[in-house]
């Protein structure tokens, strides 16, 4: 996927919100199929994937910051270097998903499956 593609996708299901007099944007793309897709270094802060199936979606470097990833099935994704700071993590599968090097800081991972997966270097606060 080109960065352009996911510009567009992003844009088309972005709801823009006011927050403290500035625009914000939040995109949705709960239950969506994402497998198999490059989000290399994508700004991802605050969307919501709730439910979304990211099979061996490669989001290496990406910016999850405080994203919705509820029960998202990362099976096989390649997360090394993402930021997953703030994000919402419960009942999220990261099974042979590469963690190397995330930064999981003010998560919530309660009933995460990571059997199999790679944690080296994680970052967890």
């Amino acid at each position: 996927m080109k960065q352009e593609e996911l510009n567009d996708i992003l844009y088309t299901h972005a709801e823009f919100i006011a927050t403290e007099g500035r625009k914000a944007k939040l995109a949705d793309l709960s239950y969506e199929y994402l497998s198999d897709l490059v989000f290399t270094n994508a700004n991802l802060t605050n969307i919501d994937l709730a439910y979304a199936n990211l099979t061996d979606a490669n989001l290496t470097d990406a910016n999850l910051t405080d994203a919705n990833l509820g029960d998202v099935d990362f099976t096989g994704a390649n997360l090394t270097g993402a930021n997953l700071t703030g994000a919402y993590l419960t009942d999220a599968t990261f099974t042979g998903a590469d963690l190397t090097g995330a930064q999981f800081d003010y998560i919530n991972i309660q009933h995460a499956k990571l059997s199999d997966a790679q944690r080296n270097q994680v970052i967890f606060f």
